[in-house]
């Protein structure tokens, strides 16, 4: 671990597949793995700070699972986090390649009938800014479902009401 007065260097280890599928992720849509890790970690801390302490069995077995990963990621977190992470993982018997493995995961692929990987939604968004609009504009009256851009269209009385604003101003 690399570090310096309020922020440390972590690498972790997590599957070759997952490592390259978020750094993918990440770089489509123009956002560094570091600073997303970096500004979310403490609210995923949270998360894990509820789980129920594991048998020493289930971290042995957690071990064996991320040891055998060979996929390297490095993030540069807030020290503050970092102990934080460090406190909690070892309360709860849980490796540190483990939770981040997973809280990876979820960023990537999402909760199983819950909710879609939030890269990948925002990467969906970015790609089509109109993405939601399309989805619920069936739902909508048909003056709500128009084009997002119809207000540009200008006809005949539209221009003459532009034009006396105008020349009264």
């Amino acid at each position: 671990m690399h570090m310096n007065a309020d922020k440390i260097r972590i690498t972790v280890s997590i599957g070759d597949d997952l490592a390259e599928k978020f750094t993918e992720l990440t770089r489509r849509i123009g956002v560094s793995g570091t600073a997303l890790v970096s500004r979310t970690l403490a609210s995923e801390l949270n998360y894990l700070d509820e789980i129920p302490v594991n048998s020493e069995r289930a971290r042995a077995a957690l071990k064996l699972v991320t040891d055998a990963e060979t996929g390297r990621l490095n993030f540069t977190i807030s020290r503050e986090d970092a102990e934080s992470m460090d406190r909690i993982c070892k309360a709860k018997r849980v490796g540190r390649n483990a939770f981040i493995e997973s809280y990876i995961h979820f960023l990537v692929n999402g909760a199983p009938g819950v909710c879609v990987g939030p890269l990948a939604l925002v990467n969906q968004i970015l790609a089509n800014p109109r993405h939601e609009y399309e989805q619920n504009k069936e739902k909508k009256s048909p003056k709500e479902r128009a084009n997002p851009y119809s207000f540009l269209h200008l006809d005949e009385e539209t221009i003459a009401e532009v034009v006396a604003i105008m020349e009264r101003s």
